[in-house]
């Protein structure tokens, strides 16, 4: 995981001194790999020793360790192009900037992945009686697209485009069943009144969402991260779906292999059963 998105992650766990450390890191990149911890440390009005706790709390070794990782940084960002985009580009230049934007969020994306939440997000999905959706806007989208994975393998699955109609379908939600919450923002009013009716309600609640602290990821059994890194202001949600149509897929694959054989006849009676209105 890169230390740009690990900054993100544990940003709101700063304190005043971390918070110092990482700004300045943050604005001079390519001084703070030659620098010592003892100097970054009277650079940021700090110390060694937090210098040292603060690598640590962002999972690297020391700050040797979070050097390295800083110069890997600097040199692919040199390499890149810009991914925003300018009233100059060519139709190559968005091209080529969309698919590198991509790329690097869904690594970014799978360097987030918590093993043991996928596995016990499977789990939860696999037992579950009913698996509730609630998404608006593009979420919405990518929940109607892991609707339409999970019927194909005979799960059962609400949800509906209409946000009302999303919140009217908590009333039938028991203890037996999942919700599972999809907002880049985590700051979805529809979305997150529905997921906490829901854990009211005794269902598990899992959440689709940034991987910064959020309402929608505080209120969920399991958060399920991708990178925070979209404008509030932009032209339509772009990497951030990629990211969540990835998780959606790894979700779907992991539960339908678990009676893969049942599914893969299933499957072949849903193909079948399309290509008759070809």
């Amino acid at each position: 995981m890169g230390f740009h998105v690990r900054m993100k992650q544990y940003s709101e766990d700063f304190t005043q001194s971390e918070q110092k450390i990482s700004e300045y890191i943050l604005k001079n990149q390519e001084e703070v790999v030659n620098l010592s911890a003892q100097e970054l440390g009277e650079k940021t009005g700090t110390s060694p020793a937090s210098i040292v706790r603060f690598s640590r709390k962002l999972g690297f070794s020391g700050f040797g360790e979070l050097k390295i990782e800083i110069a890997k940084t600097t040199n692919s960002e040199e390499e890149e192009l810009d991914t925003i985009i300018s009233p100059k580009d060519s139709v190559s230049d968005i091209a080529e900037k969309v698919v590198n934007r991509a790329v690097t969020s869904l690594k970014e994306t799978y360097s987030l992945i918590n093993i043991k939440d996928l596995e016990e997000s499977i789990n939860l999905m696999r037992e579950a009686e009913t698996i509730y959706l609630f998404g608006i806007g593009a979420s919405s989208l990518v929940a109607m697209d892991l609707m339409y994975k999970l019927v194909r393998i005979n799960k059962r699955v609400i949800f509906n485009i209409d946000s009302h109609l999303q919140l009217a379908a908590v009333v039938h939600i028991t203890n037996k069943d999942v919700a599972i919450g999809i907002s880049y923002s985590g700051k979805t009013r529809e979305v997150n009144e529905g997921i906490i009716r829901a854990k009211e309600k005794g269902a598990k609640v899992i959440s689709i969402t940034n991987c910064n602290k959020n309402p929608l990821s505080s209120i969920s059994d399991i958060s399920l991260n991708i990178p925070n890194e979209e404008r509030q202001l932009r032209f339509g949600a772009i990497s951030s779906r990629m990211d969540q149509l990835a998780l959606i897929d790894i979700l779907f694959l992991g539960v339908a292999i678990g009676n893969f054989d049942k599914i893969e006849d299933m499957l072949m009676e849903t193909k079948e059963i399309v290509k008759k209105l070809k």
